[in-house]
């Protein structure tokens, strides 16, 4: 079994949020290495007083911090954790979400008996109202790209966008938001980013596959991408790689109108 992971965490003025998050991580049963990479976009609340209380408590996981001392796009906040990664395999938890207590160790377990280049899982999402258990619907199985156009064209069931379901091989996280920073349009407020992460493989071939076991839990605030369309957003998403031809190619644009 996986011995070690990464988690990247971006954050930025959710000092209590980060704290729930890190509790999860905390609570996980993996009896690993657990690798915390946070990078702090210059927040004004008190983030680093909960990174340093994390420090030094914590008996599952250890961090590497970066503070950031000027503010940054998001994209580049998130790029900054990169170069931390000391694992084949790592993952996403933004700081506004937190993990079920066998998260990883499944997720571990899951990656020797698939041997993909990354796994996507299912989630909890809470809003307001309440919680939405197991919110995406669709079974178990390896995605391939008609999955993802359907998913977009709202043709079939969906899949999780949000990186925080997934796991990947650490060179595939690097490639895919690299190929995210051309689509400056979207990575200035990380729209549409989150799905470059997720399925950006399954269009170079690498396998993807979604498990319908619900492994994390996302908070559904009033800017949640999950559940609102913010209307006077109008974006291009992306463009697959040249070396597709123009059947085969995809280019994504969503029109968030009245």
């Amino acid at each position: 079994m996986q011995k070690d992971t990464t988690l990247l965490i971006p954050t930025f003025n959710r000092s209590d949020l980060l704290n729930k998050c890190l509790e999860s991580v905390e609570m996980q049963t993996f009896n690993g290495n657990i690798h915390c990479i946070i990078s702090n976009n210059n927040s004004p609340d008190n983030t680093d007083d909960v990174v340093y209380k994390w420090q030094r408590d914590s008996s599952k996981f250890n961090i590497t911090y970066i503070k950031n001392e000027e503010s940054l796009e998001p994209i580049e906040n998130w790029i900054k954790t990169l170069s931390y990664i000391d694992t084949e395999y790592s993952k996403w938890l933004q700081d506004d979400d937190w993990l079920e207590p066998n998260a990883i160790e499944t997720m571990m377990r899951d990656l020797n008996d698939y041997n993909p280049n990354g796994l996507i899982y299912n989630c909890n999402i809470y809003t307001k109202k309440g919680k939405i258990a197991n919110y995406y619907k669709p079974p178990s199985k390896k995605l391939v790209r008609e999955d993802v156009i359907n998913h977009v064209l709202q043709l079939a069931p969906v899949f999780p966008v949000s990186p925080t379901a997934s796991i990947f091989k650490s060179d595939y996280i690097q490639q895919a938001i690299e190929f995210g920073k051309e689509n400056d349009i979207c990575t200035k407020k990380l729209m549409g980013n989150d799905l470059v992460m997720n399925f950006f493989g399954i269009f170079n071939d690498l396998d993807t596959h979604y498990i319908s076991n619900t492994l994390v839990n996302f908070y559904g605030g009033d800017d949640s991408i999950s559940l609102v369309n913010n209307p006077k957003i109008i974006f291009v998403f992306f463009t697959i790689s040249k070396k597709f031809n123009f059947a085969e190619s995809l280019t994504l644009c969503f029109y968030f109108g009245d």
